[in-house]
């Protein structure tokens, strides 16, 4: 809660209450003075006051804007209960943890595909107790290819740089012109310009194969359910803040009992993408099972907060993760010449594996240094897809070589 939310409340309570209003002046005024991380108990502002939401709300609902009645409602819910401080771009925040679902409501069954990749059910499984997770019932995402371009997703980086992301988008929906896509992106604020219209301006063929949803709509609907094409432009990405309160809320851990940690907060984060990812991806074609495999899709995805590559992982079992580089950059050194060896390597056509260390050998370099400086170096991830090349060998997580891409047909036979 915001605590400039707080000071807004004035004007209105002092016909309602003025010893509430009174209290909240100096509960105003000691948080403003408050240190980051500052351990803070709210006054009682129910009982002594008779600050009751319902008759806030009976009485003055219809003069208070919907922002000041939710920032009442905050108050009366972390009433006497013990919050910390937290500063964040020259503002300060409350966070605490409130109980807003009735301890009665269970036995509720929970339908929601977010619930293996959200850390916030682990939050309540772990320390309320109170959720049992069902058997699940895995999918195969084998036949989901996901184009990851590295690169900020912020409103504000898409905003400031709107000209090359709209490039990049119409020029993957231009690889396919037959086929329809559907674009997640920012919706434009004021006088920002909407990259739906930019991205069109970009376009080749019929541009009603092209469909667009802004974040904040990405869940929900199956009207693009038969979509096989997807680019998600950036994500709703929020603030540190917003995660250290979901994971005291989550977890039902007051701030005055146990601090949220880095990594707690972090793992919170990770959630949250793959939550809105998941939701988003699944708008389209690959929400459809096909004797327990995705039907087959292709997305593209531009992210760069957090590990973005183990996040799609983990919310796409079995998914083809390839990099993507809009970008025009020519490889050069190490890159290149490892790139060469691998192009002698299939136009020789034998073996069928490449092992690392011949190619390590060959360039006379350590091992070590060609999986460091080499295969780990997003332009050569990427050219070696192009190349149809992938990792391979050893039986498990462990590559050991270079193999050709499976083709559909070879999997399916």
């Amino acid at each position: 809660m915001d605590h400039d939310a707080i000071a807004e409340l004035f004007r209105s309570l002092r016909v309602l209450n003025p010893e509430a209003t009174k209290a909240l002046l100096g509960l105003h005024r000691e948080l403003e003075d408050a240190p980051d991380g500052t351990i803070h108990e709210l006054p009682d502002l129910a009982s002594p006051f008779g600050l009751q939401l319902v008759d806030a709300l009976d009485h003055h609902g219809s003069a208070l804007s919907p922002e000041k009645l939710e920032t009442l409602y905050h108050l009366v819910a972390l009433s006497s209960q013990t919050c910390v401080v937290r500063h964040f771009q020259g503002r300060r925040y409350l966070i605490g943890k409130a109980t807003p679902i009735p301890g009665d409501l269970a036995p509720v069954v929970i339908l929601d595909a977010s619930g293996r990749v959200r850390q916030t059910y682990t939050l309540w499984e772990r320390h309320r107790r109170t959720l049992v997770r069902l058997k699940a019932a895995a999918k195969d995402y084998s036949r989901l290819t996901i184009h990851h371009w590295f690169k900020g997703g912020g409103r504000e980086t898409i905003r400031d740089d709107i000209s090359r992301y709209a490039d990049a988008v119409a020029a993957a929906i231009n690889t396919k012109p037959d086929q329809e896509w559907l674009v997640v992106h920012h919706k434009p604020r004021d006088e920002e310009t909407d990259l739906a219209e930019a991205v069109l301006s970009g376009l080749e063929g019929n541009l009603n194969r092209v469909r667009f949803l802004t974040w904040g709509r990405h869940h929900g609907t199956n009207e693009y359910a038969d979509i096989p094409n997807v680019v998600l432009v950036g994500a709703l990405y929020q603030r540190d803040i917003d995660h250290e309160a979901r994971w005291h809320a989550c977890s039902e851990i007051a701030p005055g009992q146990q601090r949220c940690s880095e990594e707690d907060r972090l793992a919170v984060e990770e959630g949250e993408f793959r939550h809105m990812v998941l939701q988003a991806l699944c708008r389209v074609v690959v929400r459809k099972n096909e004797g327990g495999t995705c039907a087959p899709c292709t997305a593209y995805v531009i992210a760069k907060k957090g590990d973005v590559v183990r996040s799609l992982k983990e919310a796409f079992p079995g998914a083809a993760i390839v990099p993507w580089h809009p970008e025009t950059v020519e490889p050069s050194g190490r890159v290149a010449e490892a790139l060469e060896i691998i192009r002698a390597w299939l136009d020789a056509g034998v073996p069928d594996l490449l092992p690392f260390k011949s190619v390590a050998r060959t360039m006379g370099i350590q091992p070590r240094t060609f999986r460091d400086n080499v295969r780990q170096h997003p332009l050569f991830m990427s050219r070696l897809a192009a190349l149809g090349v992938e990792e391979a060998g050893g039986g498990g997580v462990r590559k050991t070589g270079f193999a050709r891409i499976a083709m559909e047909a070879d999997r399916a036979a």
